[in-house]
């Protein structure tokens, strides 16, 4: 290790805010000899320390070699009165003194990630110049190439959202762009991927959102008696797993080629099979360990096999409902952090119910699910991510149907394949490729191979045969069906009661929240009065102020205002998309803020109408029965005692004619009857028509109503 006093300042400042940089300086400095690399020491004419680098014979200085301080006082000058909330993404640290003159220059709510292409520059820079200033610095994140580059997608991830996207700054430090230009284009990519995220997650919750809330509203009857995946991490911690890898399988083409190994595996493996992978896996003979399905409309033909039916799932409470009159195993949910559900499990269960990273698709939540119970080898087959040879899934996913194949109208990108060359995907399919790659770069203690044997390339994977990867890594045997089996559901019976209990009354808590609602609007007008009467230090200015803050926290923090949030997400994008754009005066500042809030506060309630009604669905399937049966009956009935005497051909007669001789009579008792069987066959009509209408394939209904369901069933919009 290096000792001198400046590099113990910049190492302890490390280990204070980034403990986890530490180690991996630790490990580069193992193999790194500061004489052969290509970054260099130098002073200004001013005294100051200054970096350069060696690239193609060339020397290149990273900051005036006459007055770095000039420099970077004009350098940041550019940044100057951006937005209060811009994020800044820089390429290159140098010496630190640019980002010390930005951080002079922007605001206390202004966040920057620099990233350090050069390995040898950073290790230059913290065994000379002291940048303790900028580690401890609260405002920024530097990502080093080699070294740490899943900061660049923690920052990103996290210090990038919606009502950002179009905050962010990009800016490159003297000489780095024209230094090493392909550095600076997969910065602006990481970024560039993130957003392109955050839109897909955007037009997702917009385009299903009914869809997810109705799922979640019938999902409430199972959620009470199921499992969460806690429980499947807690018992995997008691099991010694270091040699066990988990096999996700998915449903890419490529798994025809090697599906017939995977029974090779099974007993040495936790198998986990994608939904739309099922049929191919149960069809090879294999029993996968568990089964994930999380898309709120995936068809129930993919699950049409006899022996799915008691196999453990993992689901979410958005999933589709209807799977669950075909399945009868054990169901384990993971749900969204601070969700109404996981508030109910932490409430009746103290349950800190866990959420499952994911990049849109469920191969994704199967990555995640994996890691997540401890398992460190994640071998991944059917993970083409492309069309490879002109199809999208595996045969027996969707019986080699037409809409599996490529289309003339869709958008194709090209990516490298396994193999060097070129193949197809689309714009979905390479979101979850970079997906991958993200969370390869993110948890280096993971081995992740690929072995799917053809389709994308999956950068940071270990390309091998399915076959290798057995031999290899599935070397010790382990019955996690049995360890699953074992586990008692979450809640007790009479947790249960109060838990349905609890879902009855929501209609009326929410009625009740309404009110503070409308209050909140009042405020909003009131606070605007006042503020233009300039009475912004009066009594009641403060009181609205107040009132404000109170019901927007509410409505973000009251567990049952999530279920309505989903039905209004589209004003709540359109709201975060314009509140960080900068206004003309105060008065104008203040206007927006009232405006806008107005119109989230009445989307709410709106939204909150919307949810009362969907409550109230079962409600009207018994009172839609009641319409179709009632007008029916009564004319059937006069009919069959005025013409027939009450004699029908069905075995009802028998009570007809029992009743006819009670004070009831004839016409009375036909119709009581009549009233009891055909309400009942109606019913049952209604419900099973219900029922497959929400078992068709997404498209279909898309096509039915003529609208676009933009790709087949799973695909988001």
């Amino acid at each position: 290790m290096v000792e001198n006093n400046i590099f113990q300042k910049n190492v302890q400042a490390l280990a204070d805010i980034f403990p986890k940089l530490v180690q991996q300086v630790a490990d580069y400095l193992e193999q790194y000899d500061p004489e052969s690399g290509n970054a260099y020491l130098d002073t200004s004419v001013n005294g100051e320390p200054i970096i350069a680098v060696k690239e193609n014979e060339r020397l290149w200085y990273l900051n005036s070699r006459y007055s770095a301080a000039d420099s970077s006082y004009r350098w940041a000058e550019q940044y100057r009165d951006k937005n209060r909330l811009a994020v800044f993404v820089l390429y290159g640290l140098s010496d630190g003194s640019h980002i010390r003159e930005l951080l002079k220059n922007t605001c206390e709510t202004n966040f920057i990630l620099i990233y350090e292409p050069y390995t040898d520059v950073f290790m230059k820079v913290l065994m000379n110049i002291d940048i303790s200033d900028l580690i401890y610095s609260q405002r920024v994140v530097i990502a080093v190439n080699n070294i740490n580059m899943e900061a660049a997608y923690e920052f990103v991830t996290a210090a990038i959202d919606y009502s950002k996207i179009r905050l962010v700054e990009y800016g490159s430090l003297p000489n780095y762009n024209s230094i090493y230009p392909e550095g600076w284009a997969e910065l602006i990519r990481l970024v560039k991927n993130a957003v392109e995220v955050l839109v897909l997650d955007r037009n997702t919750q917009i385009s299903f959102s009914h869809e997810f809330i109705l799922n979640m509203l019938s999902n409430f009857d199972d959620i009470p008696e199921q499992y969460v995946i806690n429980q499947l991490k807690e018992k995997f911690d008691t099991c010694d797993i270091a040699d066990i890898p988990a096999i996700i399988v998915s449903a890419g083409p490529s798994l025809d080629k090697n599906i017939s190994e995977l029974k090779k595996a099974e007993g040495k493996a936790f198998i986990i099979a994608a939904d739309t992978a099922l049929k191919s896996v149960l069809n090879a003979g294999v029993t996968p360990d568990l089964v994930m399905t999380v898309d709120p409309h995936k068809p129930a033909y993919l699950f049409a096999h006899s022996k799915m039916i008691h196999l453990p799932m993992v689901v979410c409470p958005q999933s589709n409902k209807e799977l669950w009159g075909i399945h009868y195993g054990k169901r384990f949910y993971f749900v969204d952090d601070k969700s109404y559900i996981s508030d109910l499990y932490m409430r009746y269960a103290g349950i800190e119910a866990a959420p499952l990273e994911t990049g849109g698709s469920v191969s994704n939540n199967c990555f995640s699910l994996a890691q997540y119970c401890g398992f460190k080898t994640l071998i991944l087959i059917g993970q083409d991510l492309a069309f490879t040879n002109n199809k999208k899934h595996t045969v027996a996913a969707y019986d080699g149907a037409d809409f599996d194949k490529m289309k003339s109208d869709e958008k194709y990108v090209e990516v490298e394949d396994i193999y060097g060359g070129k193949v197809l995907t689309n714009k979905g399919m390479e979101a979850y490729l970079k997906w991958f790659e993200k969370q390869i770069l993110r948890y280096p203690e993971l081995k992740v191979i690929d072995a799917t044997e053809g389709g994308a390339k999956i950068r940071g994977s270990e390309i091998i045969t399915f076959n290798e990867a057995i031999e290899r890594e599935c070397i010790k045997s382990l019955d996690i069906k049995e360890i699953i089996a074992d586990i008692p559901p979450v809640f007790d019976d009479e947790t249960r009661r109060a838990i349905y209990k609890e879902f009855a009354e929501l209609s009326d808590d929410l009625q009740e929240f309404k009110k503070k609602i409308n209050l909140g609007i009042r405020d909003y007008n009131k606070l605007y009065e006042l503020f233009r009467k300039n009475k912004t230090a009066s009594r009641e200015y403060e009181k609205c102020l107040k009132g404000i803050e109170q019901i927007n926290y509410d409505v973000e923090h009251v567990p049952f205002m999530e279920l309505a949030a989903i039905y209004n997400r589209e004003t709540e994008y359109e709201i975060q998309g314009t509140m960080n754009d900068e206004r003309e005066d105060q008065l104008d500042e203040i206007r927006s803020i009232v405006e806008s809030g107005k119109k989230l506060l009445n989307s709410y309630n709106d939204a909150i109408d919307q949810l009362i009604g969907d409550l109230a669905e079962k409600r009207r399937m018994w009172l839609a029965a009641m319409l179709v049966a009632v007008p029916g009956t009564f004319v059937s009935s006069a009919i069959c005692a005025v013409v027939f005497g009450g004699i029908t051909s069905s075995g009802s007669m028998i009570l007809v004619q029992l009743l006819a001789r009670t004070p009831l009579g004839m016409t009375a008792s036909i119709f009581l009857v009549q009233m009891v069987t055909d309400y009942a066959d109606r019913l049952i009509s209604i419900f099973f028509v219900a029922v497959l209408l929400r078992t068709l394939p997404y498209d279909l209904k898309c096509k039915w109503k003529g609208e676009t369901g933009g790709g087949h069933s799973g695909e988001a919009l």
